[in-house]
């Protein structure tokens, strides 16, 4: 039986800044670095190995992936250009605070915007 693990990257500086990242590519903060090493502590503790670990060309997803890898022993992370973030279009690098003022299609909840343009 095959088992896929799911994972979403660390916090980068857009995060923190409330910014709509897209296709840009700005590295994890110290707060993104230390989720991948917890998540690569939880995955140590529940005796999870990964025999493939795939990432997006964009460096927050193969940093978070790398720290991953490392931490568990698992191979080294392969790019996949396919994983890459939807672009944004003209809301990159645009606050969150943006999103309504562009998208009419909109599901809002208490800690995500959903939307499409």
């Amino acid at each position: 039986m095959v088992e896929i693990y799911l994972c979403r990257h660390g916090q980068n500086e857009d995060n923190a800044a409330g910014i709509l990242n897209g296709h840009r590519d700005l590295p994890l903060t110290e707060i993104g670095r230390q989720q991948a090493r917890e998540l690569g502590i939880l995955s140590k503790q529940n005796s999870l190995s990964f025999d493939h670990i795939y990432t997006s060309p964009l460096v927050r997803a193969r940093e978070t992936a790398e720290i991953i890898a490392a931490m568990t022993g698992s191979p080294k992370p392969s790019v996949i250009p396919e994983l890459i973030e939807r672009e944004l279009g003209e809301l990159s690098g645009r606050p969150y605070s943006d999103i309504l003022k562009v998208s009419k299609s909109v599901i809002q909840t208490d800690n995500v915007n959903y939307f499409w343009i």
